[in-house]
């Protein structure tokens, strides 16, 4: 699941469907949608962007609340560029909270994710053996998701 969130929080068209405003705000609130496949509608989720944290307690007071001895407790982000991103620990606290808890994300099912988030019917391919399906792949992988 950590790379369909992943992959989700590094196409801005995406983020732009999902969320009502892409901009960091002062008032520390989103709002987003997910798509239920079960009745075919989107939810509105409104959260904060409070991140649970496990913190290095081994370090003295001065040193464990430095970045270097902070880390989120349930993704592990890949940076773009310089900077993580806060919108796939965002997205991960929607979903966490659209199906109640953090451990109920541990089996889940990256097709079923990837449909909730875009509202669209997704499918299965094989394309190990197919250089033509993978090229063209490659080619589009602004417009797809590849995971």
């Amino acid at each position: 699941m950590a790379a369909a969130f992943n992959s989700i929080s590094s196409k801005n068209t995406i983020l732009e469907k999902i969320f009502e405003n892409q901009k960091v705000n002062k008032e520390c609130i989103y709002r987003l949608k997910i798509y239920q496949t079960q009745t075919n509608i989107w939810k509105y989720i409104v959260l904060d962007d409070y991140i649970p944290v496990i913190i290095n307690t081994k370090m003295n007071k001065e040193q464990k609340y430095l970045p270097e001895n902070i880390k989120p407790a349930f993704l592990d982000v890949i940076p773009q560029g310089n900077k993580i991103e806060i919108w796939p620990f965002l997205l991960q606290k929607a979903y966490a909270k659209y199906y109640s808890t953090y451990d109920s994300l541990a089996n889940g099912n990256t097709l079923d994710f990837l449909e909730e988030i875009t509202g669209c019917f997704l499918e299965k391919m094989p394309v190990r053996d197919n250089q033509i399906i993978v090229s063209k792949l490659i080619q589009n992988q602004d417009a797809i998701l590849l995971g």
